[in-house]
C-alpha cells in the first residue's frame, strides 16, 4: 500500500521504518523538501538531520505535504505536520470519500453507525 507520512520528526521516523519495514511504499511530506535536505545539524531535540535517516532507509519518497498526500492511498499526519500552517489539497480518491461517513458520537465515547 502506498501510505504517506506528514511530518520528518522523530515520531514520524518511528512510523516510516516501521511501514518501509512491513513493505509499503512511503511517500514522506514536508512544508519543504529542499530545506528539510539542506539542514546539516541536529534539530531542537536533537534528532539528526533528515537526509542521515534517509541514507540508512532507501527508497523512500519526500515530497511536499500536499504531494506526499496525493501520491498515497492513506495518508497519517503527525503532530508537527498537524500543526503546520501549509497546505495539504489532496484530490480526494473513491477509497477516502467515506471515511466517517455514517458515524455520530465524539472522540471521548464510543463511535456508532
Amino acid at each position: 500500500m502506498k501510505i504517506a507520512v506528514l511530518g520528518t520528526g522523530g515520531g514520524a521516523r518511528a512510523r516510516i521504518a516501521r511501514l518501509a519495514e512491513l513493505g509499503h511504499q512511503v511517500h514522506v511530506g514536508t512544508r519543504d523538501p529542499q530545506a528539510t535536505l539542506a539542514r546539516t545539524e541536529p534539530d531542537m531535540m536533537g534528532i539528526e538531520p533528515f537526509k542521515h535517516f534517509l541514507a540508512d532507509h532507501p527508497g523512500i519518497e519526500r515530497h511536499t505535504f500536499g504531494d506526499a498526500a496525493a501520491a498515497s492511498d492513506r495518508a497519517t499526519p503527525t503532530a508537527s505536520a498537524s500543526r503546520s500552517s501549509a497546505p495539504c489539497h489532496a484530490p480526494r480518491s473513491p477509497r477516502r470519500s467515506d471515511w466517517g461517513a455514517g458515524l455520530s458520537g465524539d472522540f471521548t465515547g464510543t463511535l456508532k453507525r
